[in-house]
Order: structure tokens, then sequence, then C-alpha cells
């Protein structure tokens, strides 16, 4: 079961950088059971209210390109694959930049 083991820990560090660059931050964690995904149109209406997602590598990227223009896609990525950008091929054309976390 893949997850973020410790979200306490990113929501701070984004909080701080947030701070650092004088921007307004609100964030939201939100869970998404595998078993229940919700309706494709509600998952596309959540990832396209985001304006940054961070997500565990899997299937549920492929979504990403549904971000709003200037969106963020921070991908967190088992050490392992730490030099591949898995679903940045997905959002070639869109307004929206990549990066992974290791």
């Amino acid at each position: 079961r893949r997850r973020i083991r410790d979200v306490g820990a990113l929501e701070a560090a984004a909080r701080s950088a947030a701070r650092a660059a004088n921007a307004e931050l609100v964030f939201e964690t939100v869970r998404v059971p595998n078993d229940a995904p919700g309706a494709f149109c509600d998952q596309l209406r959540r990832i396209a209210g985001a304006d940054v997602l961070v997500s565990i590598h899997g299937a549920q990227l492929v979504n990403a390109p549904w971000l709003p223009p200037g969106g963020v896609l921070f991908e967190v990525l088992p050490y392992a694959h730490k030099k591949k950008k898995h679903h940045a091929r997905l959002l070639v054309g869109t307004d929206v930049r990549y990066d992974r976390l290791c």
C-alpha cells in the first residue's frame, strides 16, 4: 500500500516554503481509497481544483493533465526510481510543471 509516511512534515515544509516566498498557502490533505475513488468526473474536479498536487507514483496520476494552467505536480517516487520522470510525459503540451520527490 503506497502512502506518504509523514504528511504533517510535508505540510510543515510546504508552509515554511510559502512563508519564505511571501505566498499564501491553503493545504488540504485528501485521502482517496483505492477501492472507492469516486466517479470519474468527481476525480477530475478534485484534480482541476488543485494548484499543486503531491501524490505517490501510481496510475491515479493519469489525471494530472487536468491540473489547472500553472499547476504543479510533485510525484513521490521510491528511491529506486529517483532518476525517472514517469508521469512527466503526460504533461507535455500543458502549462503544468512537473517535479519528482524521492
